[in-house]
Parts: structure tokens; sequence; C-alpha cells
């Protein structure tokens, strides 16, 4: 299964809820208006990535990197330093 891979990020409200966005075109922008979210900023990566790039890009960004929701999405992520890491997985040693 491949993954997907974006070109831009940001955030966007909709519905009282404010989310990391992804998309690969900054034409994103005006349909998330279009449709009603509000405080849509998007930026382009300066790199093809996935969603943990593009959290990873948001984070090295000022405007970004103390929003709560790009903040929780590297904890869900498990970035180290923003909540618990993702451990590996235990290495099964035949006895």
């Amino acid at each position: 299964m491949s993954k997907s891979l974006y070109t831009v990020c940001g955030v966007s409200t909709n519905e009282g809820v404010t989310k990391v966005r992804y998309a690969n075109s900054m034409k994103r922008a005006k349909h998330l208006e279009r449709v009603g979210h509000t405080g849509v900023a998007l930026v382009e990566m300066p790199f093809e990535g996935s969603t943990e790039d593009a959290v990873h890009h948001l984070l090295g960004l000022e405007a970004f990197n103390t929003l709560p929701c790009v903040l929780e999405a590297a904890k869900e992520m498990g970035f180290l330093g923003y909540g618990e890491v993702k451990e590996p997985a235990e290495e099964v040693v035949p006895a």
C-alpha cells in the first residue's frame, strides 16, 4: 500500500474544530473557504512528503509550531518531545 504524498500543509477551522490539513495545491485554500472553513493558513512545503513530513515541517515554522492542533498531531505521530514517543516493536529472540 502506498502512502499519500503532499506538497502543501497548514491548518483550518471548521465548525469550531481546528485541524492540520494536507493538500497538493494551494487551490485547496479557496476550496476550504468556499465550504465554510475559517482561519485557513496553508504553506507550500519545499518537498513532497507524507503527513508526518508535513507536521514536521509545520513544527519548524514559527506561525504554526505553537498551535494546539499541530502539537496534538505531533504527539499522535510520536515525535520526540511532543508527548509519548512510540516505542519500536520488541524484537523476538528465539530461545
